[in-house]
């Protein structure tokens, strides 16, 4: 699996707040009921970026049915993509998803691969050095690292590790790297700089507008690599 460039992360909650589909309901239509929906798939597949996280902080139910039809949506829209799973280990081999990713004091990656096999990928929150060191030692793929800003998706987080902390640890020994946290189209460039090998994004990309923002974030990403 690919990490590189723009990480969405379509979270459960905060999409709803923002006015799409809720693809959580059961009896939903995704031919009819969720064209918005329906063009962000298709945008990350236009723009081919590479791996898409899907996050659920609700019951277990709602999170199968929020995941199942947004996989299903991305196979119509952009098959190429790899789907990863928050915190739900259990439903990569049953929804046919690349992988998973956990925090810290959620599934051990350990038993995160035993419940998805050798095939899939193993994504790790970090926030400190020994915890990116303990991810090398336990071979997750790769990790999230943050928060490098102040962010609104996600209340219960550690705090601000800030940009000159994720230039420190981009300078020493880690997986691939995914900077997460209040990452906006203009703290992109920023964080480009800092050496992270890819940016997660949620609130950023995901107003009303998101094919549009979507399609910024490819392209400033682009432009601020081609200058490092």
């Amino acid at each position: 699996m690919i990490i590189g460039g723009i990480y969405p992360i379509l979270d459960d909650l905060w999409l709803e707040q923002s006015g799409y589909p809720a693809l959580h309901r059961e009896g939903t239509d995704l031919q009819r009921d969720v064209a918005p929906a329906r063009e962000i798939a298709a945008a990350c597949g236009r723009l081919k970026i590479p791996v898409v996280q899907l996050r659920s902080k609700t019951d277990p139910a709602r999170q199968e049915r929020f995941m199942r039809g947004w996989c299903a949506l991305f196979w119509q829209q952009a098959p190429d993509i790899s789907i990863i799973l928050n915190d739900r280990p259990d439903l990569v081999p049953v929804l046919g998803a690349d992988g998973v990713h956990v925090g810290q004091g959620d599934t051990d990656v350990a038993a995160c691969r035993r419940m998805i096999g050798d095939g899939g990928a193993i994504g790790l929150s970090t926030h400190f050095s020994h915890e990116i060191r303990e991810a090398i030692t336990c071979r997750a793929d790769y990790i999230g690292f943050g928060p490098i800003f102040a962010t609104a998706t996600k209340p219960d987080t550690e705090a601000v590790r800030g940009i000159d902390r994720l230039k420190q640890v981009c300078s020493e020994p880690h997986p691939p790297l995914v900077a997460i946290g209040g990452i906006t189209l203009e703290r992109l460039p920023r964080v480009i700089r800092a050496g992270a090998d890819a940016a997660a994004m949620i609130g950023a990309l995901f107003p009303k507008q998101a094919p549009h923002r979507l399609d910024e974030a490819v392209a400033l990403w682009r432009e601020s690599e081609a200058d490092v």
